[in-house]
């Protein structure tokens, strides 16, 4: 397993991606040139080819996270550091109807996960989201941060809206329902009493790799190669903020693992 890097004629990063199985995936991009563009364009600007071997998938996964947010290679459609997030925050009306604000945030950290029923790269893309629950699901524009003022929602009067804005249905059914349709876009929460250690070891190298997490965030990364320690990847041991992608990667793989 590993990462891989490719490089045009002036040493620009084209393209950077990782696999549990370096040369496979590598050879792969160049037997779909007739087939899609992309790889057609990787092919004819590719000068050079370098990889990372890792212990484990997981070093994999965080390493190319790290070097296509610190290299913006051409090709990667995700392939620039995020600022800022747009989080779904979770309000309560007067009357006691769970309700939404969408706002943007550049760090968010353990404390604020309750609360977090949602994040979105843009503000769009969350608008969107609740939109279509509305639409589907009957929820209350109004509740969801979509419509202002006093009254019945524009959807009530169109028989879209289950009347949650006029106290229909009660409090306890329809905070349920927000529960259950949230369930999976909210941020996990942390199913450990403190930090996680992972260790995986290749026997034949006498490499090893050790992740430190808590509360979804990378706390430590170390490399060994026989016996000497180093940073698989910089990691501040006092950070307290949350990184998406990082937890994206790291919920694929411990989540199924905790269960």
């Amino acid at each position: 397993p590993g990462v891989y890097t490719f490089y045009g004629k002036n040493g620009e990063t084209l393209y950077i991606g990782k696999s549990k199985h370096i040369r496979t995936r590598v050879m792969s991009h160049f037997a779909n040139t007739h087939k899609e563009s992309k790889e057609l364009k990787l092919f004819q600007e590719t000068q050079s080819i370098d990889y990372v071997k890792t212990v484990s998938e997981l070093g994999a996964s965080l390493l190319e996270l790290y070097k296509i947010k610190n290299e913006s290679p051409l090709l990667n459609r995700l392939s620039r550091r995020t600022r800022s997030l747009f989080v779904l925050k979770k309000k309560v009306s007067e009357a006691g109807y769970t309700t939404f604000e969408i706002e943007s945030m550049t760090d968010i950290s353990a404390k604020d996960f309750p609360s977090i029923y949602g994040i979105f790269r843009t503000r769009n893309t969350a608008r969107e989201t609740l939109r279509t629950l509305c639409d589907k699901e009957g929820c209350c524009p109004k509740l969801m941060g979509l419509e202002k003022g006093s009254g019945a929602c524009f959807s009530a009067q169109l028989e879209k809206c289950t009347g949650a804005c006029l106290g229909v249905p009660a409090v306890k059914i329809y905070n349920a329902k927000i529960e259950s349709l949230f369930a999976t876009r909210k941020i996990a929460l942390w199913p450990m009493k403190g930090a996680k250690t992972l260790r995986f070891y290749n026997e034949e190298t006498g490499q090893a790799e050790i992740f430190v997490i808590d509360q979804w965030m990378l706390k430590k990364a170390l490399r060994y190669d026989n016996e000497e320690p180093t940073n698989f990847l910089p990691v501040d041991d006092d950070r307290t903020f949350f990184d998406y992608d990082v937890y994206k990667v790291l919920i694929s793989y411990l989540l199924p693992r905790f269960n």
